[in-house]
Order: structure tokens, then C-alpha cells, then sequence
């Protein structure tokens, strides 16, 4: 495939990312826990609150294993 058949490709398949729609924002307070499926979501975090508050992020890895007999 040549490059501008490759641009055209992957902005047909992007373009659905940014409508407001698919967009997802999350208010933070206190204690919250929340998980995601990073494989079928795109993460941008904003820095939208001020010093001296922060955020403390821990990341998990969760997997399984099909068995087959």
C-alpha cells in the first residue's frame, strides 16, 4: 500500500476517536478507583487540578489463560 493510501486508511480508521460521543471524562473525588481496558481505549490524562493536590496512579496488569483439553 502507498503512503496516501495508508493516510487515507488510518484517518477513516481514527476519525471515530475523537467524537464527542466516544469520549468518556472522568470527575475525580477522593478515594475513587476506576479501571479501564487499555487495550480498547485511548487514555489522556488532563491536568486539570492545582498544586498541592496530585495524583497517585498504580497500574495492575490483569490476564487469564484459556484452557483447552
Amino acid at each position: 500500500m502507498d503512503d496516501q493510501e495508508a493516510i487515507s486508511l488510518i484517518n477513516e480508521l481514527t476519525a471515530p476517536i475523537a467524537r464527542d460521543w466516544c469520549i468518556y471524562r472522568y470527575k475525580w473525588q477522593v478515594g475513587d478507583v476506576l479501571m479501564r481496558d487499555n487495550c480498547g481505549v485511548q487514555h489522556l490524562a488532563i491536568h486539570d487540578y492545582k498544586l498541592p493536590l496530585w495524583r497517585m496512579m498504580r497500574r495492575i496488569t490483569v490476564g487469564y489463560t484459556e484452557v483447552y483439553e
